[in-house]
């Protein structure tokens, strides 16, 4: 009798059975005794109850049911498959960026999914005073004060120094050569001042103005290392080997020039002790023969009165050189090849040009040794390119210029400290700089 009064609750009865059951509790004594006599109450109750929640359950009816499961096995499926194609890439982006572990790199493919921004165009922030158009050579202080210039547009008989901060001429240095110095370079203190015009070699005191010497140059290809203070000459490095496969040198506490360590860095960037082909203040890549290339002083340079001038640390030394060695691209910067990838794909593009005269690049690393300023002139009229090094990705470009980045040479872009940008004095302009935002990462 249990059985049928739960069965008789829960309405799982038939109508017959229903009014037996409810006959039996109200004749039976027993079951009054037990407070059964309610029992036909109760159901009622429960039924209400049912009856509300059925028609909740009824929103979504059993296609509905059906299809909104075979819409969730289809969502799944998706995304198994975009994982798949871009190499676990939403595992990527909710695991903070790190790549799935034992996934391989991404292909090209899937790289190209990705959004990269757009290259920034460059734009002048401060132009100098019209007295800086026409500079040959250009250099910034190492902290950021004084631009110096030299160029037809003073005659060739001064070296101007200009306010990084206004563009306004602020001094003079006596030239004594007849013919414009192609080369300028600062000592690591901003307080010495060195010019090279292939013919003499001087050096100054800036904040006197006072000339420190000026000494007769070898003809090229040479190596001289200079005794800045006594003004002499310490050392003749046999130009052939000094920089061969375009290996990097450091000063030694007389002076003289040893192999670099590994531990050296790129030669002139942040704190590097080193001293090479391959430098900040520019480096000139072109193809001596067709399917080669080299880097140094080319004989074009020569004629324009460029070598290299590169200070020691310590501001006691100052070597001069005019040379040039092949660019070893498969070799890595620890052996004597490019420093980077990008200096070694420029390389590689110089050296596949169709000939020898087709184009060669220019390349200024950033004091930071974060970016890279590239001048490729195997195509005409190239803009200038401004690389991160890492991904080898354009962060911005400099397409104003009326025939590209022809006509430049190494000493005709300066970059500023902190790699916030750069100085460019570019044909028949006058001098400017241009920002750089931020880089993050």
């Amino acid at each position: 009798m249990m059985d049928r009064l739960v069965d008789y609750h829960f309405g799982r009865l038939s109508p017959e059975m229903n009014a037996a059951v409810e006959i039996h509790v109200r004749d039976c004594d027993v079951c009054q005794r037990q407070g059964l006599v309610h029992a036909p109450t109760e159901k009622r109750q429960i039924m209400r109850r049912l009856r509300r929640v059925r028609p909740a359950r009824a929103l979504v009816s059993r296609r509905g049911r059906t299809v909104l499961l075979l819409l969730i096995v289809l969502l799944i499926v998706q995304i198994v498959v975009f994982e798949i194609v871009t190499q676990g890439a939403l595992f990527a982006l909710f695991s903070g960026g790190a790549s799935r572990p034992g996934a391989p790199a991404p292909t090209a493919a899937a790289t190209a999914l990705t959004a990269t921004p757009a290259p920034a165009a460059l734009a002048s922030s401060l132009t100098f005073d019209t007295a800086s158009t026409g500079a040959a050579a250009l250099a910034v202080s190492p902290d950021g004060k004084i631009a110096a210039s030299a160029g037809p547009s003073n005659s060739g008989r001064t070296i101007q120094l200009w306010s990084v901060s206004t563009g306004k001429l602020v001094g003079t240095l006596d030239w004594p050569g007849d013919a414009v110095p192609g080369t300028l370079a600062w000592s690591t203190d901003s307080t010495h001042l060195a010019a090279a015009d292939g013919g003499i070699v001087v050096a100054w005191t800036v904040a006197t103005g006072g000339l420190l010497w000026n000494l007769q140059l070898p003809a090229a290809p040479a190596v001289r290392v200079y005794d800045v203070q006594a003004g002499s000459v310490i050392d003749r490095p046999d130009p052939a080997a000094t920089f061969a496969n375009g290996a990097a040198r450091v000063f030694g506490a007389d002076g003289k020039l040893a192999p670099a360590p590994a531990s050296a860095g790129i030669p002139g960037v942040g704190q590097s002790a080193a001293v090479g082909l391959w430098q900040a203040a520019g480096s000139h890549v072109f193809a001596p023969t067709k399917g080669s290339a080299a880097v140094g002083i080319s004989s074009d340079d020569a004629a324009h009165r460029l070598s290299l001038l590169n200070w020691s640390r310590d501001g006691r030394f100052l070597l001069w050189a005019a040379v040039s060695q092949p660019v070893v691209v498969s070799a890595d910067a620890a052996h004597g090849g490019p420093p980077n990838a990008l200096a070694a794909r420029l390389a590689t593009t110089v050296a596949g040009a169709s000939s020898a005269a087709s184009g060669d690049g220019l390349a200024w690393f950033s004091p930071d040794g974060r970016d890279m300023v590239i001048c490729d002139r195997t195509a005409s009229s190239a803009p200038l390119r401004v690389y991160d090094i890492a991904s080898q990705r354009v962060l911005a470009t400099l397409a104003t210029l009326a025939s590209g980045c022809d006509g430049l040479t190494t000493a005709s872009l300066a970059w500023l400290p902190g790699a916030t940008g750069f100085a460019l004095a570019a044909p028949g302009k006058p001098v400017a700089l241009y920002p750089l935002a931020p880089t993050t990462g």
